[in-house]
């Protein structure tokens, strides 16, 4: 018997295992990942339609309001300005996933047209890029130090 037809009478030994189908595999199985998941989308999803979910004005200020409880009308209770937290929260993401997404975005087209340069000129050009890449590399993140 030969060794082809061995995999042709297993159909699924001929379904080519790859790396993101495992990582997949895995993270579904995962149940605090795929609640983490849940957790992220549904907070996205809340930003994306703020406008039409929230339930009053962010910008609203009622002094005669302030710091109430949760309740019917104010599912998270209000603040010391009287605002609503459900509607500061939802549109709060909006302002935090823009400020994540667009320096990702920039950072992301940059290194892709660098990228391109590098391996299109090569030589000095590559070399160069590299340099300023390994420099930028070098270099630690700035950490907050705590000041008392």
């Amino acid at each position: 018997m030969s060794r082809s037809s061995d995999l042709t009478d297993a159909p699924e030994a001929l379904e080519e295992a790859s790396f993101l189908r495992d990582t997949l595999r895995a993270f579904r199985r995962n149940r605090m990942a795929m609640l983490g998941l849940g957790f992220v989308l549904l907070l996205v999803l809340g930003a994306i339609f703020a406008p039409w979910i929230s339930p009053h004005d962010p910008y609203r200020v009622a002094l005669d309001e302030q710091l109430l409880p949760a309740s019917t009308t104010y599912w998270l209770g209000t603040d010391n300005f009287g605002r609503d937290v459900l509607t500061r929260i939802l549109y709060g993401a909006r302002i935090s996933l823009v400020v994540g997404i667009v320096p990702s975005l920039i950072s992301l087209s940059i290194g892709t047209m660098m990228g391109i340069l590098s391996g299109y000129l090569g030589g000095r050009t590559d070399f160069v890029i590299m340099r300023l890449a390994d420099m930028m590399i070098a270099f630690p993140s700035i950490r907050w130090v705590r000041t008392c």
